[in-house]
């Protein structure tokens, strides 16, 4: 599989208007390709990318107003469609699998020191460091699909001058606030919506131009949709909206988590009187609000969820009430699939009212997060029952380990002093190199070897005494890896059955 650009673009028209003051009058031209950066041990990625784009700015010594932006800005057409769930750190590739986060990814001589939501403004704090792609931001919208074109508008304020690189188009940036509008189009395998390097090299000499900023303001980020009919969906707890997402017609929403707190029972969620499947296809507004009563007014039933022949976790459900799948935990290393009523995964859990207990079965698949440069990965597939992962590439990673990665992300747990073991098991053919592992947090913290095997080897990583953080993962680095055939040749990786145990 030849891997597409970032960004398949359908048209482009890229505008900075400047709102604040400082800066030279200048225009910037289109962003030539870019190569991919060296990014050890971190999943995301630069791809070949040009835009059109267009800038005027306004010059002057004084210090610009946070105030300055205008009050109103030009109509676009359509639905603004942006939900950001939260903010995390992590690469491009984490930001495509994971819709509805906003990601930062800092490193190379680049840092973000803060990544946050303040009111209605996404703030981080950075130095921009020697490489343009040294502090990135990613986002993709959690109903986005390839061949979608959408226009993108950010606010942005910044406290210095100077470029940036968003949606693949280079802009001059000015001291104050700025309005960059762009149109994206969604490639095949590339869906991030939204993609900023706050660090653009010169191009004759890639000598780094860095932003080199301390701070980057941006009000809500508007990603709108002219095309598809969306449905407003309200989640409401008591009086407080706890959830508000433009649903794509036909598409499910996900309900969020109700603690209802001592003594207290989340029965469900309902409009009005009658109780509503949240979980059901969208095809009007909606506005749905949590019961919550005594706990003695309500029978719970247990409503255990197997996973690989065990009980994985289980649910407490009112008598009447639907069970909330969004309170299954995803297994570490897997993605969720589907949750059904049956042991063969025929027959789809749908919010059928629990009045038993009752058992519900989850399917789910290895899912590891792959890295690489354009043209050497020939194959992607998940297979067997186990959910095996299978990466097939026949070229190598042009002197760079990090080129061709397999990452297992986020490690998200730890407790400060406790010891934890990460397991997988692989096997790689077609080569007589060894591959290399390690857990990445910024640093590496453990490493080794992953040397060629017909049948599958169990490899552990021990983390020790530490917490582990957002930005963390176990990634096998496999850009040395060569063919034993030279380029004719074919490499297989394939891992399987990942784990992470708290040691004893």
């Amino acid at each position: 599989m030849k891997h597409t650009n970032l960004f398949a673009l359908a048209a482009s028209m890229l505008l900075l208007a400047s709102c604040g003051n400082g800066g030279n009058n200048s225009s910037v031209s289109s962003a030539s390709a870019a190569s991919s950066s060296a990014e050890a041990s971190s999943s995301s990625s630069s791809r070949s990318r040009t835009r059109s784009s267009e800038s005027s700015v306004s010059s002057s010594s004084s210090a610009p107003s946070e105030a300055s932006l205008p009050d109103t800005l030009p109509t676009i057409e359509g639905t603004n469609v942006t939900f950001v769930e939260g903010m995390r750190s992590g690469g491009e590739s984490d930001a495509r699998a994971n819709p509805g986060y906003l990601y930062e990814w800092h490193g190379d001589g680049g840092n973000i020191s803060k990544f946050e939501r303040v009111g209605d403004e996404y703030v981080i704090e950075y130095t921009g460091g020697w490489a343009w792609y040294g502090c990135q931001v990613f986002y993709t919208l959690p109903y986005g699909k390839a061949g979608d074109t959408y226009t993108v508008r950010l606010r942005l304020y910044s406290d210095v001058d100077g470029l940036i690189r968003v949606n693949g188009t280079t802009v001059n940036v000015v001291w104050g606030w700025n309005v960059i509008t762009s149109i994206v189009t969604l490639g095949a395998d590339d869906q991030c919506a939204l993609s900023m390097q706050l660090g653009i090299p010169d191009e004759g000499d890639y000598i780094a131009q860095s932003l080199a900023g301390s701070l980057i303001k941006m009000k809500d980020i508007e990603i709108f949709d002219a095309v598809n009919a969306y449905h407003k969906v309200e989640f409401k707890v008591g009086d407080d909206v706890v959830k508000t997402i433009m649903v794509r017609e036909g598409e499910k929403v996900s309900a969020p988590i109700v603690t209802p707190g001592e003594g207290k029972v989340f029965v469900g969620w309902y409009e009005g009187e009658e109780a509503a499947n949240a979980g059901a296809p969208i095809t009007a507004a909606h506005t749905f609000v949590a019961k919550i009563v005594n706990s003695g007014e309500v029978t719970l039933y247990n409503v255990s969820v197997m996973f690989n022949g065990a009980v994985y976790t289980t649910l407490q459900v009112a008598e009447g009430a639907s069970a909330t799948l969004e309170a299954i935990p995803t297994p570490f290393g897997y993605a969720i699939d589907a949750v059904t009523t049956d042991s063969a995964f025929t027959t789809p859990y749908e919010g059928a009212p629990i009045t038993a207990d009752t058992t519900l079965y989850l399917k789910a698949h290895v899912a590891p997060v792959t890295y690489y440069h354009e043209g050497q990965v020939a194959r992607e597939e998940r297979k067997g029952e186990n959910g095996e992962f299978i990466l097939e590439f026949h070229n190598h990673g042009y002197g760079q380990g990090w080129n061709i990665q397999v990452n297992f992300a986020p490690l998200t747990i730890g407790e400060s002093g406790e010891n934890y073991e990460f397991s997988c098991e692989y096997k790689i053919t077609g080569t007589t190199d060894t591959g290399s592992w390690q857990i990445y947090d910024g640093a590496s913290i453990a490493a080794g070897e992953l040397p060629p095997s017909e049948n599958f080897v169990k490899v552990t990583a021990a983390y020790e005494g530490g917490v582990l953080t957002s930005g963390n993962k176990f990634t096998m680095e496999l850009g040395l890896v060569h063919p034993t055939l030279g380029d004719e040749g074919t490499v297989v990786v394939t891992v399987r059955n990942p784990s992470i145990v708290k040691k004893a």
